[in-house]
């Protein structure tokens, strides 16, 4: 073959169509990989997400051998509240508290599925995507985490042993830093932000909404008493012992879908 054919043969580029034909190709590649690479970013999440919560039960157990079994007061004012209370024994680690799904955005009071709570104790702001079942408060008839402020009985209030410790929700997912759930609360509307129309106004607020979001898949992520963290789905969450009288039961009407 004549050298000047092979030299332009050789110095021929990609034509339009070939070009066109790649980048085609490359499209579909990521848009084939792009819902396993979310997939695989939101399994990550989750299960450093339960990491925290399991963590948090630890700072829990620990706190409780230091000061011989008795569990935290709820007095949000002082440095008895657990966020103070906990800090030494989660090694002064705030990012512990924090869902990585909500981490990045801070709200300025209550959080949501995707937001995380702001709560000030003594002047200081701190934030989390976590909430503590108050009722492994320690009792104190004259102090906030008495009935008057739950809507419970002391009867429904756990030892620092508590039965079936495996079903007994220590730290979950939540849009604030805790909650005090009751058989007869009612479905929540939203599964974004709960029930905020009765946030607030205790003793009628919708406390089990504060942890029925839908942060995971359908799922939200609790660090158990017994030490363990297990991804639940929301619909289960009233089969699980979040009092010491709690009777299992479905919700009536259903969740939302979202």
């Amino acid at each position: 073959m004549p050298r000047s054919v092979r030299k332009s043969r050789q110095g021929k580029g990609f034509t339009l169509v070939e070009l066109l034909v790649v980048i085609g190709i490359i499209a579909l590649l990521i848009s084939i990989l792009m819902p396993s690479l979310s997939r695989a970013r939101a399994q990550a999440a989750s299960v450093q997400c339960l990491s925290n919560t399991r963590q948090l039960v630890q700072a829990y157990q620990m706190y409780l051998n230091s000061n011989k079994g008795k569990g935290v007061r709820y007095a949000p004012g002082v440095e008895d509240f657990w966020i103070e209370s906990f800090r030494s024994h989660y090694g002064q680690v705030d990012e512990i508290r924090h869902c990585p799904i909500s981490r990045n955005d801070i709200s300025p009071d209550w959080g949501s599925a995707a937001r995380a709570w702001t709560f000030t104790i003594s002047g200081r702001a701190n934030n989390g995507g976590y909430g503590f079942n108050g009722w492994h408060h320690r009792w104190d008839p004259q102090g906030q985490g008495g009935s008057q402020y739950s809507g419970g009985p002391k009867e429904r209030y756990f030892g620092s042993t508590p039965t079936e410790s495996s079903r007994v929700p220590l730290f979950a997912d939540c849009i604030w830093p805790d909650g005090w759930p009751r058989e007869n609360d009612p479905t929540p509307p939203n599964l974004t932000t709960g029930d905020r129309a009765r946030q607030g106004n205790a003793p009628n607020e919708n406390m089990l909404a504060r942890f029925t979001i839908n942060r995971h898949g359908g799922r939200t992520n609790i660090g158990f008493v017994d030490g363990h963290g297990e991804s639940v789905p929301l619909a289960e969450l009233k089969k699980l012992k979040w009092h010491n009288q709690w009777q299992n039961q479905d919700w009536n009407p259903l969740l939302p879908k979202k």
